[in-house]
C-alpha cells in the first residue's frame, strides 16, 4: 500500500512479502550414515517502510525480517545531489559483493541463493556511508560506486558495551558497465527478465573490498574469533574479496556469470591465543592455518532462467567452489552444486516455486526439494 500527499512531493510506502515453504532435505555420508528431515518454515517475512521526500532530496527506508534472530534488517537515509549522484548512510543493502546479492530476496531466481553468495557473504548488508553516481558516455552507461562500511554486517556494534567492534573498517567499490543501454524501466530490479527486452541488455560488473582486521570468516560480523600480536593486543588479518559478474536479458532470457576471489594478508606474527600468557611457540599461526578461520578461495556461479510469456520459468544453476588450502580444516570446501528450478507467477504479487538442489562434496551429498510459496503486499 502506499499513501502520498503534499501533490507528490511526499510519498510513504508500506509492504513487504513472506515466503513460507516446505522442504525435504536428505544428508548421505559416504563414511557414516543418511539421514533426512522436512522443515516446515518462512524463509524469510519482511516487513518494510519506504519514503521519499522531493523537495529535500531525501529518501529513506526501513526493513525487517522477522524470520531471523537479528530482524533489523535496513534502517538508511539518502541524499540525492542530483538524478545521478547520491549519499547513503545507515545500514544498507551494500554492492560491495557478487551481483546476486544486490537484489533482495524476493527479488532473487531461485529460493534460496546462491552457493556462492551464502559461503563468500552474510547478509550482503553493511553499516556505513555509500556513494553511487552515474556517468554517460559514448561506450555506454558507467555507474561507480564506493562505500566505507563497519566491516561487521548487521548490528555490527555489538548488543551492548561488552561486545564492541573489533577490527577497523572495511574499504569497497564497484563499477557496473552497460555497453547496450539501460535495461527497461523496472527490469533491472530483478534477475529474471519480467519485461523481455526486445534487444539484448547487458551489465558487466566489478567489485571488492578490503576488510582491514576481520575477526569474522566473510568479514559480516565480529568477534567471532580472537588473534594476538607479539606483545598479547588483538590483531587481525585483512580480508580482500574481489568479484567480476555479468547479467544478460533478452526476450525472457537471463544469464547470470558470477566469480569471487578471497584472499588474507597481514597474518605474519599472529597468534591464537595471548603470547605473553601461553607462550610464542605454542601459538603462533601458520600461514594454510588461517583458512580455518576465513573463507580463503575462489568460486564461480552460473545460472539461467527462461520466463515465458505465460509467466511460467524455467532456470538452472550450477557453481563450483575451489579452496586456497587443500587441509581438512579449511571452512571452504571442494564442492559442487546444481540446481533446477519451476515457477509460476500467478501475479505480481504471488509466486509458486519448486526447486531441487544438490551440492556434492568429497564424502558428503546434500539434497533438497523445496516448494516456495512468495506473497509480496
Amino acid at each position: 500500500m502506499s499513501l502520498s500527499t503534499n501533490e507528490g512531493n511526499y510519498s510513504f510506502n508500506i509492504g513487504g512479502y513472506i515466503q513460507p515453504s516446505y522442504r525435504s532435505e536428505s544428508l548421505n555420508n559416504s563414511l557414516f550414515s543418511s539421514k533426512s528431515d522436512n522443515i516446515y518454515r518462512s524463509n524469510n517475512s519482511v516487513f518494510f517502510l519506504k519514503g521519499k521526500m522531493k523537495s529535500e532530496k531525501l529518501k529513506f527506508m526501513l526493513s525487517a525480517n522477522l524470520s531471523k534472530s537479528e530482524p533489523l534488517d535496513e534502517a538508511w537515509v539518502s541524499y540525492e545531489f542530483s538524478d545521478d549522484f547520491s549519499l547513503s548512510f545507515g545500514q544498507m543493502l551494500s554492492f560491495i559483493n557478487n551481483k546476486e546479492l544486490m537484489f533482495r530476496e524476493d527479488k532473487t531466481q531461485f529460493n534460496q541463493r546462491s552457493i556462492l553468495s551464502d559461503l563468500f557473504s552474510s547478509s550482503g548488508r553493511e553499516f556505513g556511508v555509500f556513494i553511487k553516481s552515474k556517468i554517460n558516455s559514448p561506450l555506454g552507461l558507467f555507474i561507480p560506486m564506493i562505500s566505507l562500511s563497519s566491516g561487521d554486517g548487521i548490528n555490527s556494534f555489538g548488543n551492548d558495551s561488552r561486545d564492541p567492534d573489533k577490527g577497523s573498517f572495511k574499504f569497497g567499490g564497484r563499477l557496473d558497465f552497460y555497453p547496450l543501454g539501460k535495461f527497461s524501466e523496472n527490469n533491472d530490479q530483478s534477475i529474471a527478465d519480467f519485461i523481455g527486452e526486445d534487444k539484448l541488455k547487458l551489465v558487466l560488473g566489478v567489485a571488492g573490498s578490503i576488510n582491514d582486521g576481520a575477526s569474522n570468516q566473510v568479514g559480516e560480523g565480529h568477534g567471532d574469533f580472537i588473534f594476538y600480536d607479539n606483545i598479547g593486543l588483538e590483531k587481525y588479518p585483512d580480508l580482500s574479496q574481489i568479484y567480476f559478474d555479468a547479467l544478460l536479458k533478452y526476450k525472457g532470457a537471463s544469464l547470470l556469470i558470477e566469480y569471487v576471489d578471497s584472499s588474507a594478508s597481514d597474518i605474519d606474527e599472529i597468534y591464537t591465543s595471548n603470547p605473553i600468557e601461553n607462550g610464542i611457540s605454542n601459538s603462533i599461526l601458520n600461514p594454510g592455518q588461517i583458512s580455518s578461520y576465513l573463507i580463503l578461495g575462489n568460486q564461480y556461479n552460473v545460472q539461467f532462467g527462461y520466463l515465458t510469456k505465460s509467466n511460467l520459468s524455467f532456470d538452472f544453476r550450477y557453481g563450483k567452489s575451489m579452496p586456497e588450502y587443500l587441509s581438512e580444516s579449511s571452512i571452504l570446501r571442494d564442492l559442487e552444486n546444481y540446481s533446477f528450478g519451476i515457477s509460476k507467477y500467478i501475479s505480481t504479487s504471488i509466486k509458486v516455486q519448486a526447486v531441487y538442489n544438490n551440492t556434492k562434496f568429497e564424502n558428503d551429498e546434500i539434497k533438497y526439494a523445496e516448494v516456495l510459496f512468495q506473497i509480496s503486499f
